[in-house]
Parts: C-alpha cells; sequence; structure tokens
C-alpha cells in the first residue's frame, strides 16, 4: 500500500481536486437520475389515482351528450375526434376556428345540454363522485354545465401540474410513456376544445406543460408507428424502439 500513498503524494493538489470533482458529479448525475425515475413513479400513481377517472368521467358524459336541436344526432365525441385528432399543434383560438369550421358550436350545442343523469351516469361509471360539486354549485344558474365546467378545469389544472414535472426535467417522462400515453393522446381531442377557449393571445398562453407533453408524445407514438410499419418483424425480433 505504501506505493499507493507515495503516487498520490507526488500528485499536484489541482489534480486531485480536479478528479475529485468529476467523481462527485458523477455521483450527482446517478443521484439526479435516481430521483427523476422515483418521481415519475409517483406520477404514474398519481396519474393512474386522480387524472384518469377525472378523463373517464368527462369522457363518458360528453359521450352521451346529442346536439339541440335534436334533428342532427351526432355525437360531439364523434365530431370532435373526426376534426381534431392528429391536427392540433397551437391549441388555440385561432387554430380551433380553423379544425371546427362550419361545425356547430361546442357550447350552445353540446354543454348547455348538460343535465343531472348526464353527470350521474358518468359518475357512477368512473366512480367519481359529483354529490359534493352539485352541492357546492346549487344556488349557480345552469347548475350542471357549471358543474362539469369545474372538473374539467379541476383536470386541466392537475394535469399541467404532472406535466410541468417532465417538461422541466424533474421527472423522467421516457419510464412513463408506455404505461401513460395511450389515455392522454386517446382522449385529447375531447379536451382540445377546452384549451383553445382558454388561448385567445399568443402571448398569455394557457396548460403549455400539456400541449408539450401531448406534441411530444405524440411525436413519439408516430415515429414508432412509421419504424414498426417499416420494421414489421422489428418488435418480435427485440429491436429497439426510441
Amino acid at each position: 500500500m505504501k506505493w499507493f500513498f507515495d503516487f498520490f503524494a507526488g500528485v499536484p493538489t489541482s489534480l486531485i481536486a480536479f478528479l475529485s470533482l468529476i467523481v462527485a458529479f458523477i455521483a450527482y448525475l446517478f443521484q439526479r437520475n435516481a430521483l427523476r425515475k422515483q418521481k415519475a413513479c409517483e406520477l404514474a400513481k398519481y396519474y393512474a389515482e386522480q387524472i384518469i377517472p377525472r378523463i373517464r368521467f368527462i369522457s363518458l358524459v360528453l359521450e352521451n351528450i346529442k346536439q339541440t336541436p335534436p334533428d342532427n344526432q351526432d355525437e360531439f365525441v364523434h365530431i370532435a375526434t373526426d376534426k381534431f385528432k392528429g391536427k392540433m399543434k397551437r391549441f388555440d383560438r385561432g387554430e380551433y376556428n380553423e379544425l371546427w369550421g362550419y361545425a356547430p358550436n361546442i357550447k350552445k350545442t353540446y354543454l348547455d345540454n348538460i343535465t343531472y343523469e348526464h353527470l350521474k351516469i358518468a359518475s357512477e361509471k368512473s366512480l367519481f363522485d359529483i354529490e359534493s360539486l352539485c352541492n357546492e354549485e346549487s344556488t349557480v344558474d345552469k347548475i350542471y354545465p357549471h358543474v362539469f365546467g369545474r372538473i374539467v378545469r379541476d383536470l386541466l389544472n392537475a394535469l399541467e401540474a404532472f406535466s410541468m414535472l417532465f417538461r422541466y426535467n424533474i421527472a423522467d417522462e421516457k419510464m412513463v410513456y408506455q404505461s401513460l400515453h395511450q389515455v392522454l393522446l386517446l382522449r385529447m381531442p375531447l379536451l382540445y376544445y377546452f384549451i383553445a377557449e382558454e388561448n385567445l393571445k399568443t402571448e398569455e398562453r394557457w396548460y403549455e406543460s400539456i400541449i408539450w407533453l401531448y406534441c411530444k408524445w405524440e411525436k413519439r407514438r408516430n415515429k414508432q408507428k412509421k419504424w414498426l410499419d417499416s420494421h414489421p418483424h422489428g418488435a418480435i425480433q427485440g429491436e429497439k424502439l426510441r
């Protein structure tokens, strides 16, 4: 062991300090990555318990709303999916008007028709409680559309906080992508209107982190789909998708 101490005794102090910094930096990176993965696991649990039930509730309500007047019974979900899916980029009022075109006014034709029955059926199927909210808003005009709007806003705020942690690299979004991306990408056309309605001005944008995460995951899914289409046996053979 004497040679070991003799060697380091002849090494300049500045070099030892530099090597110590490198070791400390590597240790920091390992710890940071571990914390990012831990946070991703926590967010996945939060997503399953808090976000998915709200998305399911909102989807069930929208799936059962019909147009007024009743001579045209196209569902909101069908029209929104057809017009918005794969085309949402800016998430603002201008883009929404371009995509929706001459389709019916969403608020007057669909959302104002929400009844207690719509909320109750969706609540029972999604196990999302609405009674306390209905009691809180009992004095509001058009109470049930108002309650539904509040649930949508609460969901978007929760989803924004969730997405922000991935956007600013506090949590590892790649770790949860495979498990969580399906619901977000599938249901975003139903939430698109509510985000676009808030983004009237380009300099005052709402829900930027949701938009960032959606666009990132959609781009990755499209890239993977394109790769699989050109390599039909790649996944079976174990080739890695990124």
